[in-house]
C-alpha cells in the first residue's frame, strides 16, 4: 500500500464531511482514515460544532480565551491533514440534537455532497470505562438525524432549496468505533504520522501527554486484529433507506 492508494472497500470516493462536537475529536478519533482519503484525492471537510472553549481545568483560562485558542489548533490540525475546517458557534458542553443544528449540518451535507459521512458514536457509554460526552452523543445523533431526513428529504429545511441546495443522502456513514472488535477497518499505516502530528496542534488538550506512543498503541491494537500494522476502526452504514 502506498500514499494515494483508494481505502479498501470505498474506491472511488470524491468527497467526505467529518462531524464532530469539539476541535480535537476527529484527530484522536480518525484524522489517520482522514488523510488517508485526502491522499487518495478526495476532498475531505471537518465539520465541528463548537470551537471547544469549555475544555479546560486552569483557573486562569476564561472561555473566550480558550475559543481564539482551540480555533487555530483546529485550524492548525486540519492543515496537517489537508481538510477543509468549518466551525460552528454552539456553545461547549450544551449542544443539543436540535432543529439548528441538524439543519447546519444538513446545509454542509447537501452542499458538499459527501459520498461518505464520518460522525461520532452516540452511545451513552464507550466500552466498559468512557462515558461519552453528552455533546459528542448530540452531535452523533443529529448527523444521523441530518441523513435521514433533513439532508435528504425535499420538504424537510425549504430554506435549503432556497439557498440553492438540493436534497443529497451519502451512501456510506462510517461511525468512529476505536476498539478491536470493530467491523470495518481502515489501514492507516502510511498516515498515523499525520494523525500524530494533528492532534500535537492541539497544545491546550495534550499538553506534554506522549500521543504519539498512545495513538499508536491504539492503532497497532486494532490494526493487529486484521493483519495491519496501523488501523482505524468504525461501524460501517451503507445507507438504504
Amino acid at each position: 500500500m502506498s500514499a494515494g492508494t483508494p481505502v479498501a472497500g470505498l474506491e472511488g470516493v470524491t468527497s467526505v464531511l467529518a462531524v464532530a462536537a469539539h476541535p480535537d475529536d476527529l484527530d484522536f478519533g480518525c484524522a489517520a482514515t482522514l488523510a488517508r482519503f485526502v491522499d487518495a484525492g478526495a476532498g475531505v471537510t471537518e465539520l465541528i460544532a463548537t470551537r471547544g472553549d469549555a475544555g479546560s481545568s486552569d483557573p486562569g483560562m476564561t472561555r473566550e480565551r480558550l475559543r481564539e485558542i482551540r480555533t487555530r489548533e483546529a485550524e492548525s490540525a486540519a492543515a496537517v491533514l489537508g481538510a477543509e475546517l468549518v466551525l460552528l458557534d454552539h456553545t461547549d458542553g450544551e449542544v443539543v440534537d436540535g432543529i439548528d443544528l441538524r439543519r447546519e449540518v444538513s446545509r454542509s451535507i447537501r452542499a458538499l455532497r459527501p459520498d461518505v459521512l464520518v460522525v461520532l458514536d452516540p452511545s451513552p457509554l464507550i466500552g466498559d470505562a468512557f462515558i461519552n460526552h453528552p455533546d459528542h452523543r448530540a452531535v452523533a445523533q443529529a448527523a444521523l438525524d441530518s441523513v435521514i431526513t433533513g439532508a435528504s428529504t425535499r420538504l424537510i429545511f425549504p430554506e435549503l432549496l432556497d439557498e440553492g441546495l438540493e436534497p443529497h443522502k451519502p451512501a456510506t456513514i462510517l461511525m468512529m468505533r476505536p476498539r478491536v472488535e470493530s467491523g470495518f477497518v481502515v489501514d492507516v499505516t502510511t498516515t498515523i504520522d499525520r494523525k500524530v502530528e494533528a492532534l500535537r496542534a492541539h497544545v491546550s488538550q495534550v499538553g506534554e501527554r506522549d500521543v504519539a506512543t498512545m495513538v499508536r498503541e491504539w492503532a497497532r491494537r486494532v490494526g493487529e486484529a486484521h493483519g495491519m500494522a496501523y488501523a482505524e476502526g468504525f461501524h460501517r452504514i451503507d445507507v438504504m433507506n
